[in-house]
């Protein structure tokens, strides 16, 4: 033989395995070949199953013998070899092939056709042995593997009898072949054999020197078997209900097991087997036997499975049902007659060799790693659940989890003590009797166990997360399960988990990892479901049982001492009482418990007389709801509890007050005794179980509304008692009426929750009856408060509550009547307005976020709550309904903020939009655009009056009701969130010019609500130094949308109208001292966005300071409703303003074009104003000009007077006020004329018009200037010009030199000159000059008047007037005008220009 046969220990093992190579490797039980050799790769216990393992991988056939005898018929080959052997011979990947000595002996002696040539078929054998001289590293090993601290060193002192324990004998083999081609296997020190054993365990064990012992006289042998007991063998075999190795019964230990039980059974002869089935031996142990009685291997491993007391009746039941068994029973005790009596023999020698946890546990090789399953399951069970818990629930039965655990993961969740435990410990008892080891094993340090779960034959784990027994504590211990199961470790986990701990244990298992690995991924899930609670156990029922415990009526003063019940673990007293799990004692029958308990009571006893009875029902009342949930889920049962009970006890005694009063009371004492200190979260808010409490005792009694059930008396009895509670303001830290309403709210969302939409109005109707007799009982100045905010909290109510979306409409819309029907019991306007915004404003803002609307139900509740606002402020008296529904919008947006929960403004901010389209789509604003804008702006403001109300809490650190922590949500992130809703909306809007226009009338209306009266007086003094944050904040905004293209395609155009228009509205309407800070804040604002808007040039930019400073300028002087002094003041601020943007060093053009475009521009808006304040207008800007003395211009005054009336001229425009504003405009022109030039007025009217003239060819306004050039014509025909024909000429000649000379293109002046050549002609026709030749003379003039001082500038303009005269009337106008001047064509030079 060529095969090398090498002696290794068990660490070099793995070291000696060649890749693509086949290796025999024998060695004594639990001398630790399988676990060292499972990290070279995937391990198989059938050779068909290698066609699952990649080519190129090494095999661990672990084994080896086992493989291949335990099989099916069709494993084997037409040859007689098993299928597969060929295969795993030819594997590239080569294999290793595990067995024992014994095995391997037996199989030769048998004759197997692998025997005959297995060893020189294989390239190598390595025999594995731990020589016993070497006991003390072993032991070490063992030691470090099963403690986390191993206080013991590598050297062990000599130990004889724990040595002789753990050593296996030398094996001789008996096959002739094996003896000579591998010799003696010696001695060895197995010390993993006590892997398997815990401190902690209860079963007996067989020690292989013990075993020994007994057996050593032993000669039997096993004849074989005849053909019909090996059919009976199949016949007899139960249905395979383990997990593991699968059993097959051509398999010769499973055949030889069932036919020695067969056998005894048949013959009622069974006791001898008792000993072999309650004493587990270990490997070494078991071979010992097989070896002594003759048997296959792994026969007393299939025999204590066979051998229970449940197998033997299923093996009885089966042989009854032969119908010839005995010939084949005859040869089966024919072929074991020997064995058997061996076996007989020993078996009451097994009793006394065997050893118990309270002698093995005492080795230093034993860890405390385990409690044994079923023993300690069934304790568990009968210590935390319910007899019988399981099976009243909807659940898997024991089968079902068996199948699903073959090594696969099995988690089994539900309520607690709804028999979880209980289930598993029969699941337990099941595997055990199919030869599973249920080991339940102490994960807090899972790595120091897996060595054990290993070592222990066919284990399943069962563990429980969050309770006993086998509690996992880490995440640790959840990932190790998993990969005990993934790495076939173990057979297959059970994971326990109550649901209150499931989300825990999904947060840590996807924290671990367990994802990863396809056994978690894999898992089943099985739930125990709802319990179906006997019949028996009524509210009544389980009332008299608590009552019988609490020992009433003979102890009047019981307490917990005195009750008479046996506790259930982590299970409340009361659900112990009752015989249900506190996750199925719910509030309703809890409630109606303790209702049915005081009926009972209240028949011989009053109130007072059983305060301790009631404050121990109390006291268990509470335990139950401390074992169903949160700190504020238990404090809500409790106040779910007595206000059911409260109903219960107001519906059956109907002269039951005081027993109601004093639930009431008990609920309101335990409210104050839970309220927190200041600073601190409260559980329950500071008001539960109160409210809960109530709420629920009224939605029970006001739920048959509009049926012959209502019970009109028990309503009142509960409704008259909260108010007395109310009133008397005896809840700690709250406001009484705002309770109220809060409760009428919360009963109104669970009447929507119980019933059908179709009668929503009658269903509400007690409640809203409920609600306006609460608010009778108040003066007038409460009456629209208390309506109020009931509403908007019963609004609230119907936004948070479980209906569906659809419906939402539906109970608005009902309630919206009610408040509508409310408003003539309020008294006056006033207070209808009152009651109208407290509804909805509340609606909107706290009630929303009160009652957590769902995200999927956020628009349809606000769609229906827009179109009834509007109903009900349409149904009101309003003197402007638009803008009260503005007012009441922005309020409502300042309650949502108040709430500060950033992530529930989110989305109602998001969805707010739809509240505002409803809104707008009413038809109640003139302009759709201009509402929504109006509406937004609102909103906008309303962060300035928050701001105003809590300056520090807007500045000091995040803005939200969370802990502090970086990047935490500040005020200014408020507005930006809200700001997203504008610009939503502007995106829908339209087209860029729709969109500028809608975000323009936005902003500006946001920075100026607070001046128009849509606010309350509280909040009236905003200005940008009191409002910072918003103001900054919002400026900031205003600054993104104009350099956002999508948005805005002028940007300069759009911030002068958002900051002129709401400095303009300042200036007219603001109170004078807060204008005062407005307008320069304003002002500076649009001049700041100079420098972060990219592409707009000085000039555009300047153009806007100017326009802007006009519209304040008209605004500020035309205020008369403030005193001279205040509006000299204001008028000064402005007046400052304009200095300085005009003598800025980077204003662009001379300050005199700053100032004639601020002061022209305001006397052309005068246009606009109302009839009434024209001349107002016109009047106070030049009463304002005139007082100027323009020193800092630095040109003549009289000058800047023509500029700024040449400005306002040139700006008119065709309006109704347009002929009011010329006759006033050139009136005071001429006044300002004769008083700043006496000498020649005239020409400073001229030259005014020229300038006019010029500028509207220039913009293109042929029409106005047509009206300008009329304007003329009248002041020549005036007394104030000697020679009209002379000066008129003189004016257009003017106006055709200025055209020339002003640096204009070519086609302006052209333009310049067909205009004057028309106004000529139809002066001409008008008879103000004469007819001869006065286009030419006309044009003449200019020619003479175009300026020579220098000759190429001269000789240009010479050019430009030559070729627009030929444009305007041919060569004939240009040469006539040039001959009469004396002068030659222009074009007469070679290029048609003077030498340059």
């Amino acid at each position: 033989m060529d095969t090398t046969i090498r002696e290794v220990s068990p660490d070099e093992l793995c070291d000696g395995v060649k890749p693509g190579k086949v290796t025999l490797v024998l060695g004594a039980p639990s001398v630790g070949k399988s676990h060292h050799l499972r990290t070279l790769g995937p391990s198989v216990e059938r050779l068909a199953e290698m066609t699952a393992v990649d080519d190129d991988e090494l095999v661990v056939v672990d084994d080896f013998v086992s493989v291949l005898v335990d099989r099916d018929h069709e494993d084997w080959a037409t040859d007689g070899e098993p299928s597969g052997m060929s295969t795993l011979f030819a594997r590239p990947g080569g294999g290793v092939l595990v067995t024992r000595p014994w095995s391997l002996d037996w199989l030769y002696q048998r004759g197997h056709p692998v025997s005959s040539d297995l060893l020189a078929r294989v390239d190598s054998v390595f025999v594995v042995r731990t020589p016993p001289t070497d006991y003390g590293e072993s032991f070490h090993e063992i030691r470090e593997t099963i403690y986390a601290r191993n206080t013991a060193g590598p050297g062990y002192e000599e130990n004889s009898s724990l040595i002789e324990r753990v050593t296996v004998p030398s094996y001789d083999f008996k096959s002739e072949r094996l003896q000579e081609q591998i010799g003696t296997v010696d001695e060895s020190v197995t010390p993993a054999a006590f892997l398997s054993l815990s401190k902690h365990g209860s079963e007996t064990v067989l020690f292989e020197p013990d075993v020994r012992a007994v057996v050593e006289e032993s000669d039997a042998s096993v004849e074989p078997l005849g053909e019909a007991a090996r059919d009976l063998a199949s016949d007899l075999c139960p249905r395979d209900g383990g997990v593991g190795r699968q059993r097959r019964v051509d398999s010769p230990a499973v055949r030889t097991a069932i036919l020695l039980v067969a056998s005894s059974v048949g013959e009622e002869d069974t006791a001898w087997l008792e000993p072999f089935v309650r004493h587990r031996p270990l490997a070494g142990a078991a071979q010992a036997l097989e070896i002594a009685f003759d048997l296959p291997p792994g026969t007393i491993e299939q025999l204590r499975v066979f051998a229970s007391e449940s197998m033997r009746a299923k093996i009885g039941e089966r042989l009854d049902a032969q119908s010839e068994p005995e010939l084949a029973l005859a040869q089966a005790r024919e072929s074991f007659a020997d064995v058997k009596s061996a076996m007989q023999t020993v078996a009451p020698s097994l009793d006394d060799v065997s050893m118990g946890p309270d002698k093995y546990g005492s080795s230093p090789l034993v860890g405390a790693w385990h409690w044994d399953g079923p023993k300690e399951l069934d304790a568990t069970a009968t210590e935390r659940e319910f007899a019988d818990a399981a099976d009243k629930r909807a659940g898997p039965d024991v089968d079902e989890i068996v199948d699903a655990l073959d090594d696969g993961v099995v988690v089994l969740s539900g309520p607690a003590a709804s028999g979880k435990r209980g289930l598993a410990a029969r699941v337990a008892t099941e595997l055990t009797t199919w030869g599973a080891t249920v080991k339940l094993p102490d994960l807090r340090q899972p790595d120091h166990i897996r060595a054990g779960i290993d070592a222990t034959p066919n284990a399943v784990v069962v563990a429980a997360y969050g309770a006993e027994p086998a509690r996992i504590m880490s995440d640790a211990g959840v990932r190790a399960l998993v990969d005990w199961v993934a790495d076939r470790v173990c057979s297959g986990a059970v994971l326990i988990c109550d649901d209150e701990h499931r989300e825990q244990l999904d947060a840590i298992a996807d924290r671990a990892g367990c994802a990863d690995v396809a056994a978690w991924r894999d898992r089943t899930e099985f739930s125990l479901g709802d319990a179906d609670v006997a019949p028996d156990r009524t509210p009544r029922a389980v009332a008299e049982d608590l009552l019988d415990a609490m020992g009433w009526p003979d102890v009047r003063s019981p307490t917990r001492r005195t009750l008479d019940v046996d506790p259930i673990t982590d299970q409340s007293t009361l659900a112990a009482i009752a015989g249900i799990p506190d996750a199925d004692l719910d509030a309703a029958f809890v409630g109606q418990l303790v209702g049915e308990a005081i009926d009972i009571v209240a028949q011989t006893a009053r109130p007072s007389a059983t305060r301790q009875w009631l404050t121990l029902v109390e006291d268990l009342v509470a335990g139950v709801a401390q074992n169903r949930g949160t700190a504020d889920e238990a404090i809500r049962y409790r106040g779910s509890v007595s206000g059911i009970a409260m109903a219960t006890v107001a519906s059956e005694r109907p002269t039951a007050d005081e027993w109601v009063e004093t639930l009431a009371v008990r609920a309101l004492t335990l409210t104050n005794e839970t309220a927190t200190p200041h600073g601190r979260e409260s559980v329950g808010g500071d008001v539960e179980p109160f409210v809960t409490a109530f709420a629920t005792a009224l939605a029970r009694l006001a739920r048959s509304a509009g049926g012959a059930d209502l019970n009109q008396g028990a309503l009142a009895t509960v409704g008259q008692l909260l108010h007395e509670v109310v009133d008397s303001e005896t809840i700690a830290g709250k406001t009484g009426l705002t309770l109220l309403c809060r409760i009428y709210g919360i009963t109104v969302g669970r009447l929507v929750e119980s019933t059908d939409n179709s009668a929503a109005e009658e269903v509400l109707a007690p409640m809203c009856n409920l609600v306006e007799q609460a608010a009778a009982t108040h003066g007038d100045e409460l009456v629209a408060f208390v309506l109020g905010n009931s509403f908007a909290s019963m609004f609230g109510a119907v936004a948070g509550a479980a209906c569906p979306p659809e419906n939402l409409s539906t109970w608005v819309d009902a309630l919206g009547s009610r408040v509508r029907g409310s408003l003539g019991s309020v008294g006056s306007l006033a207070n209808q307005e009152e009651l109208v915004e407290y509804a909805y404003a509340g609606a909107i803002g706290f009630c929303w976020f009160e009652f957590e609307c769902p995200a999927d139900r956020t628009e349809s509740w606000l769609a229906a709550l827009g179109a009834d606002i509007c109903r009900t402020a349409t149904a009101t008296d309003l003197d402007d309904t638009a803008a009260f529904i503005v007012a009441v919008y922005g309020h409502g947006i300042r309650n949502a903020v108040g709430y500060r929960d950033f992530d529930r403004a989110d989305l109602l901010f998001e969805a707010c939009d739809r509240l505002v389209e409803t809104i707008v789509a009413s038809g109640i604003g003139d302009e759709e655009w201009a509402y929504r804008a109006a509406l937004h702006a609102g909103a906008l403001a309303a962060f300035a009056g928050i701001e105003y109300k809590d300056p520090v809490g807007v500045k000091d650190g995040p803005y939200n009701n969370a802990l502090p922590f970086p990047g935490s949500n500040g005020f200014d992130d408020w507005i930006v969130l809200y700001d997203g809703s504008v610009r939503q909306a502007a995106v829908a809007d339209g087209p860029h010019r729709g969109r500028a226009q809608y975000l323009t009338a936005v902003y500006s209306g946001a920075l100026s609500t607070h001046v128009r009266g849509f606010d309350d007086e509280s909040v009236a003094g905003i200005s940008p130094r009191r409002g910072r944050v918003w103001f900054e904040t919002l400026t900031d905004c205003i600054e993104t949308v104009a350099g956002t293209a999508e948005l805005v395609d002028d940007p300069v155009a759009f911030l002068r109208g958002v900051y002129g228009d709401a400095a303009a509205n300042w200036a007219a309407n603001g109170e004078a001292a807060l204008a005062g800070e407005w307008l320069p804040s304003l002002g500076s604002s649009l001049r700041k966005c100079r420098w972060e808007i990219d592409g707009p040039s000085k000039v555009e930019w300047f153009d806007a300071f100017a326009e802007a400073d006009a519209a304040i300028l008209l605004a500020v002087l035309t205020r008369t409703d403030v005193g001279e002094r205040t509006h000299d003041r204001l008028v000064q601020v402005v007046l400052t303003q304009i200095e300085d943007a005009a003598t800025a060093a980077d204003n662009p053009p001379h300050p005199v074009n700053y100032v004639a475009s601020v002061y022209g521009t305001a006397l052309a808006l005068a246009i606009e104003s109302d009839p009434a304040k024209v001349q107002l207008g016109v009047t106070e800007v030049v009463a304002a000009v005139e007082d100027l003395s323009f020193e800092w211009v630095g040109i003549e005054r009289a000058e800047v007077f023509e500029r700024i009336y040449a400005e306002a001229l040139a700006l008119g425009h065709d309006h109704p006020n347009t002929e009011e504003w010329l006759d006033i405009l050139t009136e005071r022109m001429e006044t300002t004329a004769t008083r700043e030039c006496p000498e020649d007025p005239t020409t400073f009217v001229g030259d005014v018009y020229t300038r006019a003239y010029v500028e509207g060819v220039t913009d293109g306004v042929d029409a106005w200037r047509r009206r300008l050039d009329s304007e003329l014509r009248a002041f020549v025909a005036g007394s104030n010009v000697d020679d009209p024909a002379a000066f008129l000429e003189g004016v257009y000649a003017d106006i055709v030199v200025a055209g020339t000379t002003q640096g204009q293109p070519s086609a302006e002046v052209e333009a310049c000159v067909e205009a004057v050549r028309q106004s000529v002609q139809t002066a001409s026709e008008a008879g103000v000059l004469g007819t001869d030749d006065a286009v030419v003379r006309t044009f003449s003039r200019a020619v003479d008047m175009l300026p020579t001082g220098n000759p190429r500038a001269q000789a240009d303009h010479t050019y430009l007037l030559g070729q627009a005269l030929r444009t305007a009337g041919g060569e004939d106008l240009e040469s006539a005008v040039f001959k009469a001047n004396g002068e030659s064509d222009p074009d007469s030079s070679t290029d048609g220009r003077a030498d340059r």
